[in-house]
């Protein structure tokens, strides 16, 4: 995979009922059934940055990441850095956004006809940033900022999600960021009004 455009997202609705080691066995199912269709096959060494972050060590040009909640798993696969994020509504907690976002962030989740759900399209994108960075949640996210979460692209990237019925692909609008997210693009889409789907990925490097 030589081409530093490339990205596929690739989403999965599992069963609700799916505890954190189900869900983790079936990201890493999705993970591999992307892998051979791009034609990596087992077997081959999947490992893990110092903070998690995985990584095939014998396709250094292949970029991968993974994320889940109880309802979906979700793989992606590009030719730089990247970081995806998946989260279903969930409560919304005051003391964690005062933590997060940046004034003008909070203002916007506080004035939204639902916090809670603007509060995860602000949290899943700098989550994805996060992952992208390989850094762990000690980064402090105050430092990125997405203002009012306009897009700067309507139909910018597609997540392909496995339905029983067929694959379904959804756009996905590009964000920009500001502060020391410049240096990355960022999709995001909302699936069905249940879950929240972002991505970061690295900006080519001008030579």
């Amino acid at each position: 995979m030589s081409d530093h455009n490339y990205l596929r997202l690739v989403l999965q609705r599992i069963p609700a009922e799916s505890n954190a080691s189900e869900q983790h066995r079936l990201a890493h199912q999705l993970l591999e059934q992307v892998l051979e269709e791009q034609g990596i096959f087992p077997p081959y060494s999947l490992q893990k940055g110092e903070h998690g972050k995985p990584f095939l060590a014998q396709y250094p040009a292949v970029h991968i990441n993974l994320s889940h909640c109880n309802k979906a798993v979700l793989c992606g696969v590009g030719g730089v850095p990247l970081g995806v994020d998946v989260e279903g509504q969930r409560p919304f907690r005051e003391r964690v956004m005062q933590r997060v976002l940046t004034a003008e962030e909070q203002q916007a989740v506080l004035q939204a006809e639902q916090p809670a759900w603007q509060f995860l399209r602000f949290w899943t994108l700098k989550e994805s940033f996060v992952k992208a960075l390989g850094i762990g949640i000690s980064y402090p996210m105050r430092q990125i900022s997405f203002s009012q979460l306009q897009p700067v692209q309507q139909e910018a990237a597609v997540c392909e999600v496995q339905e029983k019925q067929g694959v379904v692909c959804v756009p996905m609008a590009e964000y920009a960021a500001t502060g020391e997210g410049t240096a990355y693009r960022f999709f995001q889409c909302v699936i069905a009004e249940e879950l929240v789907v972002s991505a970061c990925v690295q900006k080519e490097q001008k030579k």
